[in-house]
């Protein structure tokens, strides 16, 4: 095999085998193999997006927790927030080596809000290909790296932006085998 030659999958490039005819030696080998390969990914992308907001607003509840009852000792009389998510912080106690039943439960609920936009379907599309590049790399590895990127098909329908897009990434496509796997070109 040749630099820059076409390999298909399970083809062995990299062998630890020495020798000729019976003066066989199997040895560990190593080496890095890049390969170019294709990736086809179909993708939608909504023309309507809804995100959750921090409003900033905010609320403080403390509570002394005795086994299973709760004691609220701070934070009355607050309204609660039409959409809000809370964030809960436990300092059990301690003595020795034994964690007592008492702890205090420090919650922060926090205001969201929702809003809507609407895309454009160039930015929708950008949307769908910037997430479909991040998955084709993380399926790719850590050194992997998009030489090139074609859209085959794209289409706009029913809010939504439908792409189909073939990456060509440069990725490692070596598979590491035991000794005893590979095939012995003996013919026997």
């Amino acid at each position: 095999m040749t630099r820059n030659s076409r390999v298909r999958e399970g083809q062995v490039l990299i062998s630890g085998q020495l020798g000729e005819g019976d003066r066989i030696k199997l040895v560990e080998s190593n080496g890095e193999v890049r390969g170019l390969v294709w990736h086809e990914y179909n993708i939608v992308s909504p023309l309507a997006r809804s995100t959750n907001y921090y409003t900033g607003d905010s609320a403080r509840r403390t509570y002394l927790v005795i086994g299973n009852r709760a004691l609220q000792t701070n934070g009355y009389g607050q309204q609660p927030y039409a959409i809000s998510k809370t964030f809960a912080e436990w300092r059990r106690f301690k003595w020795g080596s034994w964690t007592l039943p008492v702890a205090i439960l420090k919650e922060k609920e926090m205001a969201v809000e929702k809003r809507s936009e609407q895309l454009t379907p160039e930015a929708a599309r950008e949307a769908g290909l910037a997430q479909a590049r991040v998955e084709a790399l993380s399926r790719a590895g850590t050194d992997a790296v998009i030489k090139a990127e074609k859209i085959l098909h794209e289409q706009t329908e029913n809010g939504k932006v439908m792409i189909r897009v073939l990456f060509e990434i440069e990725q490692s496509i070596a598979i590491r085998r035991p000794i005893s796997t590979y095939p012995n070109t003996q013919g026997e």
